[in-house]
């Protein structure tokens, strides 16, 4: 037996009340009240993705291959209403179809699954579960569509904005995407059922999934060669105290800060350790009989990347504070006494640019450093760093 489920539009009677049973009577009208089913809200048209676009990784290095990611969240939410006498909300209330309706896909998880070299697609982590447009009798609202990795059940839940909770430790990406828009959508009702009836030919939500950290590459060379007997290779190297936990504004009304990272306690903070792009340690790694990471003055670089939460200039954490462990053939150990303290560039650490930290070590426990910033993809500027 199907289990009906009421919705009341009637706020302003919940916060003031009546006084009286002429009142209360008056209050529970049709206009008011509607009987739904949960079992009657799905129809028959399925939620399905376009291919995804862009080059972003859940790491960050970028390869010749479609990229792949296991459980991104995905969110699809009320953004128009198309019903007279409806209101928009995403605050959490699972208790009523008012909140399901308006959070239609509510943290869902999916796949990002390589189709060839250059594209990939969006699949459901869970495809026998209800992933379709509301019904006609149930078509309140026209929605958007939202996506991000990676996926945590750590959400923040308001009228109008969702964050996502996200612990760092340098070694993912986060990456965020807002479907594109419906095409030639004159009745101004995409996405939604009535949208692909009334263009069964139309293309599906497409994503294209940006970077919202830094990255840091690193090399690292040596001033003066060292005797053959002397050699030594990088054992490890760390950014300490850093910034390790942010708010992805998943969705937002205000376009403009949608994707955006927020930063409201800086109290959050962990050591970020570099690691090969397998997430394997780059310590006491090998390329036939030597280590794979042995230093001259040809500097090589080393591990894969750290990825790190973009921040101002103006917060005094975005100075970076970076050792590097040097380990010798004997297997002793050379840690540096203070870490070296990098500058953040003037326009600070950037959302989907690329730095490279080339480091020039003195002798085992001195670094000094310079660093040039790039796009992910194109050179922009570059820094110059002097050891004092």
């Amino acid at each position: 037996m199907k289990k009906p489920l009421f919705i009341l539009g009637i706020a302003a009677f919940l916060l003031v009340g009546c006084s009286n049973e002429e009142d209360l009577a008056n209050a529970w009208t049709d206009d008011n009240t509607e009987e739904l089913f949960l079992e009657d809200l799905s129809s028959n048209s399925p939620i399905v993705f376009g291919s995804v676009s862009g080059n972003a990784t859940t790491r960050g290095s970028i390869t010749s291959e479609g990229f792949a990611a296991n459980d991104i969240g995905i969110f699809c939410l009320s953004r128009k209403v198309l019903k007279s006498g409806k209101t928009m909300s995403w605050s959490k209330n699972s208790d009523t179809i008012f909140y399901k309706l308006n959070v239609w896909q509510d943290n869902v998880s999916a796949n990002i699954v390589p189709i060839d070299s250059s594209t990939s697609r969006v699949e459901w982590a869970r495809p026998m579960e209800d992933h379709f447009y509301p019904a006609p009798t149930a078509a309140w609202y026209a929605y958007d569509f939202y996506a991000y990795y990676p996926r945590t059940d750590s959400i923040v839940y308001s009228f109008q904005s969702i964050w996502a909770m996200i612990d760092l430790d340098g070694t993912q990406d986060v990456i965020h995407a807002k479907a594109t828009a419906a095409a030639n959508d004159t009745e101004n009702v995409g996405y939604s059922y009535l949208y692909f009836r009334d263009n069964p030919s139309a293309e599906n939500p497409q994503f294209n999934f940006t970077h919202k950290l830094a990255r840091l590459n690193f090399k690292v060379k040596l001033k003066e060669d060292m005797p053959d007997s002397a050699k030594v290779h990088v054992d490890s190297l760390v950014i300490e105290d850093y910034l390790n936990r942010v708010y992805l504004v998943v969705a937002s009304t205000n376009p403009t800060s949608v994707g955006s990272i927020e930063v409201p306690d800086y109290n959050h903070k962990g050591n970020f350790i570099l690691r090969e792009k397998d997430n394997s340690s780059i310590r006491d790694k090998k390329e036939g009989s030597n280590y794979k990471y042995e230093l001259s003055t040809t500097p090589i670089s080393v591990g894969d990347c750290l990825m790190i939460p973009p921040l101002p200039k103006s917060v005094s954490m975005s100075k970076l504070k970076i050792k590097v462990f040097l380990k010798d053939k004997k297997g002793s150990i050379y840690s540096p006494t203070s870490p070296l303290t990098l500058e953040a560039p003037a326009d600070g650490w950037q959302s989907g640019k690329s730095y490279d930290i080339n480091i020039t070590l003195n002798d085992p426990i001195k670094v000094a450093s310079t660093a040039k910033s790039t796009d992910w993809e194109d050179p922009t500027t570059t820094l110059d760093l002097d050891e004092p």
